[in-house]
């Protein structure tokens, strides 16, 4: 997959996501399967993973100062997912969404809309 196609691909999965949870009920919106997140908070989690990336897109010096550089070759995506599943799959703390009201539905999709077209220009 080369660059314009990735990029694509992330907007159009972000937008779909979007367009599914802006179409929900008020009490599909809030539902709770168990311990499992709403979709209101599925949201919250995807603005606030995706709220540093401006900044760090910016400048590639910036992203070579905080993470390093790759010293091994580029996963795969099947490399890329066996590796993720080995993990806890637990959010850091920094991502977890508190409790999201359907009020806020349209504030949050406002909010991941603009991250998401800054990352597209950057």
């Amino acid at each position: 997959m080369n660059r314009q196609e990735l990029i694509k691909t992330f907007s159009d999965n972000h937008h779909t996501v979007i367009a599914y949870i802006q179409a929900l009920p008020e009490p599909h919106f809030s539902y709770r399967n168990h311990e499992k997140w709403t979709a209101g908070q599925q949201l919250k989690h995807i603005l606030l993973t995706l709220l540093p990336f401006p900044k760090v897109l910016q400048s590639k010096d910036y992203i070579a100062q905080k993470f390093g550089s790759l010293q091994r070759a580029t996963w795969d995506y099947d490399t890329v997912r066996n590796n993720y599943l080995k993990t806890s799959r637990q959010a850091p703390s920094q991502f977890l969404p508190e409790e999201i009201l359907p009020a806020q539905k349209e504030g949050l999709i406002a909010q991941l809309e603009e991250v998401l077209a800054k990352i597209n220009q950057l």
